[in-house]
């Protein structure tokens, strides 16, 4: 009978030793979703990685093509802390390839989780013998993790070496903190992206200056990764970390596959910029039901909101890039259920039709309405009738969507039209022309 309490409190004891890493995990990655110069951010991820491991050194490697650029690495037994832009002694790129700790998880994207290096028979990697020679260190437990993002993409490698315990004794990292480490190293990588974005947005908005529609395209990008990267940090490195620990929680793999796709929204805000879009044969009513799927992670607009959807059994493949109207309508709809924030009735009408010239596509709501006087004004840069600021559960705006979609129908010479009546609803009407290219 003894040993029923007993295991209770250890259950216990593990539920809260959960508990406190998954809020420092959400701290750590708050803290990196707020960082935004990208050589101070790197600093940060391996004082954090070493941190939640209680590793006593570390190194951190960039992507750069087929090899791994050194960027930083502590050392405390060394007393060394060195860098790329610190005045380091130029350290070689390492190859990216299984010869090395480094490079074979950038080959593999596995973790690779070593007790001891000079025991270890599978990979027998001489790196770290080297590096004990050349400084008298004695590396033993090491975990290497490749940093992957949204898109599978191995962009860094954090490597980590001598886990220790509370009395400083070297020992193996924990196969449990694997799970830990992968998700903290998927928060990095999103921040890593989004210092690199925010970088690359204010330079091509200085180089745009001179096209006026170039520079309306780096405005949006500048406030949608500026909008995005904070709760998209922590949205995909939780649901992640959730998806990996309840693998069986239903409808968590749609707050994952939203968090990607809002990524990939702001890269291909970025390529538009570029000039580069991949266009392809969309199914525009396909495309308005995964519009509507992907707004039933929020619990509102599943359970409260009446959806009516009415789509045109004809209706032809479009040759447009898939993201400028998957964005429009996400947009759109979003706006519908914010208007109809504070009224009791709440249904959502979703159409799709067909006439000789245009297919035209309809997000109709029974909310608050828009005012004769702002009409004219719904599509201009950093207008809204949303609070700017969040307060309790009222919806936000920065001014920026309606603008945004402006922008992204332009090359299609769609139509935008707009009926609304106070305390009755509104209608945005999409009308594109069926023989129109892209420009």
């Amino acid at each position: 009978m003894p040993s029923e309490p007993t295991s209770t409190n250890s259950v216990t004891s593990l539920e809260h030793n959960l508990k406190e890493r998954l809020h420092r995990l959400n701290e750590i990655g708050v803290a990196l979703s707020n960082e935004r110069n990208l050589n101070t951010l790197l600093e940060r991820i391996l004082t954090e990685a070493r941190a939640f491991t209680q590793a006593d050194a570390g190194t951190l490697y960039l992507v750069d093509d087929k090899v791994l650029n050194f960027e930083i690495s502590h050392n405390d037994t060394l007393g060394s802390h060195d860098s790329s832009w610190g005045g380091a002694t130029e350290i070689p790129p390492v190859p990216i390839d299984k010869k090395s700790a480094s490079g074979f998880a950038a080959t593999t994207g596995k973790i690779l989780n070593i007790a001891d290096v000079y025991l270890d028979e599978e990979h027998r990697f001489e790196g770290p013998k080297i590096y004990d020679e050349l400084t008298g260190y004695r590396t033993q437990s090491m975990l290497v993790v490749p940093m992957k993002d949204h898109q599978g993409r191995i962009i860094a490698v954090l490597q980590l070496l001598n886990a220790t315990d509370h009395q400083g004794s070297v020992i193996p990292f924990a196969y449990e903190e694997d799970l830990f480490i992968q998700s903290l190293a998927s928060q990095a990588a999103v921040a890593i992206n989004n210092v690199r974005l925010i970088e690359e947005t204010r330079q091509l908005s200085r180089q745009m200056v001179q096209s006026e529609r170039m520079a309306s395209v780096g405005l949006v990008a500048a406030g949608i990764v500026h909008n995005l990267k904070n709760p998209l940090m922590i949205v995909q490195g939780y649901s992640e970390l959730i998806q990996h620990l309840h693998p069986d929680l239903k409808d968590i793999d749609k707050v994952v596959d939203a968090s990607h796709r809002m990524n990939e929204m702001v890269e291909d805000i970025l390529a538009k910029s570029r000039q580069r879009r991949d266009i392809e044969s969309v199914d525009f009513n396909l495309l308005l039901r995964q519009e509507l799927d992907f707004m039933e992670v929020d619990s509102n607009f599943k359970r409260r909101v009446e959806k009516v959807v009415d789509l045109a059994q004809d209706l032809p493949l479009y040759e447009c890039a898939y993201s400028d109207f998957s964005q429009t309508v996400g947009n759109l709809l979003r706006n519908a259920v914010d208007a109809m924030h504070k009224c009791k009735e709440k249904k959502l009408t979703v159409r799709s039709t067909l006439s000789v010239d245009h297919i035209i596509l309809e997000i109709e709501d029974t909310g608050c309405g828009i005012p004769t006087e702002n009409i004219s004004r719904l599509f201009h840069p950093f207008f809204t009738t949303k609070a700017t600021t969040a307060n309790g559960n009222e919806p936000v705006g920065t001014g920026l969507g309606l603008y945004m979609i402006k922008c992204l129908m332009e090359p299609y010479d769609a139509e935008i039209g707009v009926e609304s009546t106070i305390d009755v609803g509104t209608t945005f009407r999409l009308k594109i022309p069926r023989t129109k290219k892209p420009s």
